[in-house]
């Protein structure tokens, strides 16, 4: 995707808007998840009665209109509230303009959240961004009823557009990365760089978000008492996993210096969170800024549970020990696969020595592991699934999420996969032209059938989960009867899965 230095959002920020000016009211809208694709993993996990966390992306944004602008912003989170979609219509009529953040599963439902806007409001403003958006703009903004797409980091970008819509002057060709229709044709901008210096970013205001209702299965705390939130400390991701794309992320990775992630850590403490899931695809890059980051958080003597998401080769038994001493509880490592040959075709660049040297060295420091692994790699055979699965019972983790690998739009994976001919047309892009109630996402055709990678994923679980040391060890983590009853929901729902 062509980027260029042209427009930059430092010169089209209005100061006036912080004294004058048109202001306007922003609704800003997590959609309902009533009407997801079929995903590649088990209902139980995505449910939100395990876990509901907040919109990270939709926080980031409100929060830059609110404090340089004059504009007035609130997140409405759907998953939070369990509205129908009149209900939010009904609330927008209480606003100048909605944005709606969009993802590729949830596409239904925030089109039927636009249908209902419409319903009762033909002109007000809507505006989709996400990273469905960031994938197929030019298909997205011509879904009746949107006004504008907007694709990249619109973390300042969309305060321009706020601004913009704001003057009633009908020009948006400075606005970086904006889709719109102009005489039944799609308009454009080039998006703009990405953000380098992410601690110029102003910090999240949580407390523009219901935040006290937000919850993980994975917390050792209690809901309704300590709260759980999401972050970043970095964006980007430079390894080259086939199955895997966040375009609006980009590849460089990019980091926000220690002081300020600690800063932010702090500011949730304050807010009486006593979790934090770190949201980066690997936090440990650059491992002396994991060390700065513990450092000073031992130095402030901030008490506060995290956890992080990691690579094995990024991390050694010193590094996870300073990481459990600062308060780091969690660590999810992906794996994907045991066999060399599966590890080789996902190009992991990770050897099975690196991947039970972390775990060892994880569960020798007193952090908890989440292991990621995945069925139906290309050319993947049945013999190479069970060893997989063998794997993740020899590595013992605390937590596995065993998913079937889907060929997910924008990736590597499905890219070559159109190419080989596997499939006969591009039939994401197809999905994003004309949204189906009906659309099942497919599976790769060089290896088992559908129906057979569904039951050994099946398998997989009832195998690890429903072990009997496993049960006793969950057991004896308990720690309230509000905390048994969620897991015990879970592992209900798992059962008859």
């Amino acid at each position: 995707m062509k980027r260029h230095t042209e427009i930059s959002t430092q010169d089209y920020v209005p100061e006036y808007y912080d004294k004058q000016g048109n202001a306007l009211k922003v609704l800003l809208v997590n959609p309902p998840n009533e009407h997801l694709i079929t995903t590649n993993v088990p209902e139980y996990y995505d449910s939100s009665d395990s876990t509901c966390l907040p919109p990270l992306g939709l926080l980031y944004i409100a929060t830059h209109l609110d404090q340089n602008t004059a504009h007035s912003v609130d997140i409405f989170d759907s998953l939070v509230h369990r509205v129908s979609y009149e209900q939010i219509a009904a609330r927008s009529l209480n606003y100048d303009l909605v944005g709606i953040t969009t993802v590729t599963f949830c596409l239904m439902n925030v089109i039927e959240t636009v249908k209902a806007i419409r319903r009762v409001n033909q002109s007000i403003p809507i505006v989709l961004g996400g990273p469905h958006v960031a994938i197929y703009p030019a298909e997205t903004v011509q879904i009746p009823g949107v006004n504008f797409c907007m694709t990249g980091e619109c973390d300042q970008t969309f305060t321009l557009l706020v601004n913009k819509i704001a003057e009633e002057v009908g020009d948006y060709g400075t606005i970086p990365g904006l889709y719109w229709m102009e005489e039944g044709k799609v308009q454009s901008n080039p998006e703009d760089d990405f953000i380098q210096d992410l601690d110029t970013l102003p910090m999240p205001d949580r407390k523009l978000l219901e935040y006290k209702h937000y919850h993980s299965i994975l917390s050792h705390k209690n809901v309704g008492r300590n709260y759980v939130t999401t972050a970043f400390s970095s964006r980007g991701c430079p390894y080259k996993c086939i199955f895997c794309d966040r375009p609006h992320l980009g590849k460089k990775f990019r980091a926000m210096s220690a002081a300020r992630v600690v800063e932010e850590i702090k500011e949730c403490a304050e807010l009486n969170i006593r979790e934090v899931m770190f949201y980066d695809d690997t936090f440990t890059i650059h491992k002396n800024r994991v060390h700065e980051i513990c450092e000073l958080i031992l130095e402030q003597g901030i008490e506060i549970k995290w956890d992080i998401r990691a690579r094995v080769d990024t991390v050694d038994y010193p590094t996870l020990k300073l990481l459990k001493r600062a308060g780091c509880c969690r660590i999810h490592f992906g794996v994907e696969a045991a066999n060399h040959e599966m590890m080789k075709v996902l190009k992991k660049g990770i050897t099975r020595m690196q991947v039970t040297e972390a775990f060892k060295n994880a569960r020798k420091a007193g952090i908890e592991t989440l292991g990621y692994f995945m069925f139906g790699c290309p050319g993947e055979t049945r013999s190479q699934m069970q060893e997989t699965l063998d794997f993740a019972l020899e590595l013992n983790p605390d937590y596995v999420h065993f998913a079937i690998l889907t060929p997910f739009p924008g990736t590597p994976l499905y890219h070559d996969a159109l190419k080989r001919g596997w499939f006969d047309e591009d039939y994401w892009q197809a999905y994003a032209k004309s949204p189906d109630q009906e659309f099942m996402p497919k599976y790769l055709p060089n290896t088992l059938p559908r129906e057979e990678l569904v039951e050994i994923q099946k398998k997989a679980n009832k195998t690890f989960y429903l072990r009997p040391e496993y049960l006793l060890r969950q057991t004896l983590r308990v720690r309230s009867w509000e905390d048994f009853i969620r897991k015990f929901t879970i592992a209900v729902k798992m059962f008859l899965h």
